[in-house]
């Protein structure tokens, strides 16, 4: 007996300590079953969200064992409801009956241009959210209709560009401006669906299985895949631009968090006539993301996180374990946007305001907040001086900084608590930047030490360009002269093609204040240089003409090759992607391919020769 009572006892105290759990049914007043609707409950300040499933059905859970918890439940063309309720143990159930809003929603207009990282506009961008699609016009300019008070969501698509998406609210009588920065894709590669494939851009890696890719219904599907692939980092300027949505998601257990990320994969799988692709029911592909130098912290394994587009947050769901060996985390995947590594922490938040040497209150003005996989960016307008900043990383250092084109205050470091909102005080204070201009000359050159000609870079000053540079057909390039931030850092960055394939180059440098012209001298590009030759069966090497080939016979040309005993050479991005080459000749034969992986300077096929046959 005393036995049964300790075990009743034991178990009755870790339901205690479990919380309890709210759950229920969502219906409009006709008695339908609602799904997909919106349910939030705050306990103690603390907020968990979920949805109602197909039948109507909510669960929220680990609450608590005592006190309130406030109810919300919302959907499109509802009244929103709110009911309060006692916890129990032994679990509350709360039904809602949501009834239909009578009254058409309010719209307002959010607008914006989507560029390029140069900060040009580009024409013909789809853009969308839930409620309306528009084509950007010949100034990169888009307008979407959005509910009023409601959080949108607004993606971009658009040819080989990756896909970027960022959530804002529409207020009432106000224009919400929301400008989007969009890139080329990494790597575009194309592969047998029966045979799967492993893909690498800038260190990341994405493995599909063997047949683990349908169409969009489901069906089966055969034939070649055309993966679209983007890694990026937080910590590069490029990062900094193209993160989707904020620093935000909800975690496993409905509750909201702020995150630090350290990298994100964006996926678009295509059919041969651009359809779009997706993992079968029950297939997984694997992610491995390279370690982000900048950070410290290595965690046995990190949570994987998913862009909700509709939604306009991050969702997590998966878990990617550290591999030392390879300085890298790895995890499966059971569909594909954009994945980011996140590692959630506390929130702060925090006012203060902006002011000159005079003491004047300054707007606009850019609020810049920073650390190791997390860049905030608020752009004050109060003509106070006066901001607010919320969602900042807590339990470490940031960085805090007051920009405007031409002035900067000193970059203050600052550590908050969880939940903490404080004041800042004195305003900082923007001085005068250094008046001196500067101009930047080098030259851009490949592994093997040959121009990297007729391209083109941005210099840019906390990631605003200042000033483009065109390089000639040597490689060479002078900037015209410009005013330099305080902190003299500047970077260099832009799409560089290279053998028709693209490969994004981005150069941190420190301006030499003690002279007009930083002389950077030559720049390596990291290139792979392709060395061959060609014959026939019995070993001869006389064309008069024959051609290199990607990926087939009748593939994009890559080298030409004449009756100079058979041999040929091109040059490719060395970002450890792997390639599949044919050489053609004008009889109509062909060699067997020739596959390697771009990931060294040199690679020879000329002991033994390619044979045509």
């Amino acid at each position: 007996m005393k036995v049964w009572l300790i075990k009743f006892l034991m178990f009755a105290g870790l339901l205690m300590l479990a919380g309890c759990s709210i759950d229920g049914t969502v219906k409009d007043d006709n008695g339908v079953v609602l799904a997909d609707a919106q349910v939030r409950a705050v306990y103690k300040g603390k907020t968990k969200s979920t949805t109602t499933d197909v039948d109507g059905k909510y669960s929220i859970g680990d609450l608590g064992s005592d006190g309130e918890a406030t109810v919300t439940v919302t959907k499109d063309g509802f009244i929103e409801q709110t009911q309060t309720t006692e916890l129990s143990s032994s679990g509350v159930s709360l039904n809602f009956v949501l009834i239909a809003d009578s009254i058409a929603p309010s719209t307002g207009i959010i607008t914006g241009v989507i560029k390029d990282s140069r900060g040009d506009p580009i024409e013909g961008v789809n853009v969308f959210s839930t409620i309306s699609e528009v084509l950007t016009n010949k100034l990169g300019e888009y307008t979407l209709e959005a509910n009023l008070g409601e959080h949108i969501s607004v993606t971009t698509d658009f040819l080989n560009y990756a896909q970027n998406s960022h959530a804002v609210t529409v207020v009432e009588n106000e224009t919400v401006n929301l400008d989007i920065t969009i890139l080329p894709v990494d790597m575009i590669e194309i592969f047998d669906v029966d045979n799967g494939a492993i893909i690498n851009t800038k260190g990341a890696t994405i493995e599909f299985g063997a047949s683990s890719i349908t169409n969009l219904d489901g069906s089966a599907y055969t034939g070649n895949v055309t993966a679209k692939i983007s890694f990026n980092q937080v910590t590069s300027l490029v990062g900094q631009k193209v993160f989707p949505g904020e620093y935000v998601g909800v975690k496993t257990n409905g509750e909201e968090a702020n995150l630090i990320s350290y990298g994100f994969i964006d996926v678009t799988l295509e059919d041969t006539q651009g359809n779009k692709l997706r993992l079968a029911d029950g297939a997984t592909a694997t992610l491995t993301y390279p370690m982000d130098k900048n950070i410290t912290s290595t965690p046995t394994s990190i949570a994987l996180w998913y862009y909700d587009i509709i939604k306009g947050i991050w969702i997590e769901n998966g878990l990617a374990t550290y591999d030392a060996g390879t300085n890298s985390y790895s995890g499966m995947v059971s569909h594909f946007t954009t994945w980011a590594l996140n590692v959630p922490t506390g929130s702060a938040s925090m006012t203060g305001c902006v002011e000159d040497i005079n003491a004047v209150p300054v707007s606009p003005v850019n609020i810049l907040v920073q650390t190791p996989g997390y860049y905030g960016y608020e752009e004050n307008q109060d003509a106070n001086g006066n901001f607010t900043i919320t969602n900042i990383p807590a339990n470490q250092d940031v960085s805090l900084r007051a920009t405007t084109q031409a002035l900067s205050s000193d970059e203050i470091i600052l550590t908050f608590n969880d939940k903490e909102n404080r004041v800042l005080s004195p305003c900082l204070v923007l001085e005068k930047a250094p008046l001196k201009k500067h101009s930047i000359t080098g030259r851009l050159v490949g592994s093997d030490g040959k121009a990297i000609a007729n391209q083109y870079l941005n210099i840019q000053v906390d990631g605003v360009t200042v000033v483009g540079v065109e390089i000639d057909y040597n490689g060479n390039f002078t900037s015209k002269a410009f005013i330099s931030d305080p902190k003299s850092v500047v970077t260099l960055m832009d799409n560089l093609t290279i053998g028709e394939e693209s490969t994004f180059f981005e150069k941190v440098i420190i301006i030499d204040q003690n002279s007009d012209v930083t002389n950077l001298g030559n720049l390596e590009v990291k290139t792979t240089t392709i060395i061959g030759c060609i014959q026939y069966p019995d070993g001869s090497r006389l064309f008069d003409y024959a051609l290199i080939r990607k990926d087939s016979a009748s593939g994009a040309e890559y080298a030409n090759v004449e009756s100079d005993g058979g041999a040929f050479s091109f040059i490719l991005p060395q970002n450890s992607n792997y390639y599949n080459f044919y050489a053609v000749n004008m009889g109509g034969g062909q060699t067997a391919n020739f596959n390697f992986t771009a990931n060294t300077s040199v690679i020879y096929f000329n002991n033994p020769c390619l044979t045509v046959y």
